[in-house]
Formats: structure tokens, sequence, C-alpha cells
């Protein structure tokens, strides 16, 4: 037996007696079900906690002022390997797991996207300032954002 209030959940429901094996039907669907969002492994380090004058004198310091390498190629390592390594005792790499964005605006136009950004502009201009004058911009531009959101729907 099944029992929803919403009836997109099932699809392709039959009943048929099992071949009278039983003095009950069997019924059989395609059922819908939500998968769990993945989960998106990043990493990153905090660049703005760099104290830059001294992270330029441990770079002056390093191999790649005082013992450069010869060639091109051999540089080019040396340099990532000496910058990776004084990020990592001033910025450490910090490993993080979020679930990815909604794609809750992927179906809006560019329109009704922009029509959003300006009313949220304009309600934190009316919410600061509590002018009558700001308040009507801000719902007119939500009229015209509500407008172009349900134009696509």
């Amino acid at each position: 037996m099944f029992a929803t209030s919403n009836t997109k959940l099932f699809s392709n429901v039959t009943v048929d007696n099992a071949d009278c094996l039983s003095d009950h039907f069997r019924i059989t669907a395609d059922i819908a079900v939500r998968t769990a969002k993945p989960v998106v492994a990043y990493s990153s380090r905090n660049i703005r906690s760099i104290d830059v004058t001294s992270f330029e004198d441990d770079l002056r310091k390093s191999v790649l002022f005082t013992q450069p390498a010869d060639t091109l190629d051999a540089y080019v390592d040396q340099f990532n390997a000496v910058v990776e390594q004084l990020l990592d005792t001033v910025a450490r790499v910090r490993s993080r797991r979020r679930r990815p964005q909604k794609p809750i605006s992927k179906w809006l136009s560019s329109e009704a996207i922009a029509a959003k950004r300006s009313r949220r502009r304009l309600e934190r201009r009316w919410r600061t300032t509590g002018a009558e004058a700001h308040r009507s911009e801000y719902r007119q531009a939500c009229r015209k954002a509500n407008q172009l959101i349900n134009a696509l729907s």
C-alpha cells in the first residue's frame, strides 16, 4: 500500500494478482528518491594574514637570491619549492569541505538576476536610511524582480 500527498514521487505504478499465489495484490512502482548532495573538498591559504615585509625578507634570504639555479627550468622548480615552503610557515594550507551552492539561480535569466541584485541593494539602502523615498524605490524593485522571476515559471 502506498500513501502520499505528493503523487510526483511515484511513477509506473502497476497492480497485478501475483499469479494467484496469494490473496493479496502485488504493487510495483518507480519511486523518486533524493540523493545526498556531494561534498566538495578544497584547500586554501589565508594570504591576508601574511606579514608582507617579513615574508619579503625571508624570500630575499632564501636560496633564490643566495644560490639561484643555473637553468630556467631548475630555477622555476627552485622558486616553486621555496615559495611553497615559506607559505607553509606563514600561511598553512587549510583543507575544508562544504556542500556545493544551491543552483537556485541557474534557471533565472540574466535580467532576473540583475533585478534581484538591484532589489537587494535598494533594500540595504532603505534599511540604513529609513527614508520613505528609498522604501518606495525598493518596493518598485521588488515588483520588477518578482515579475521577471515569475515570467520564467
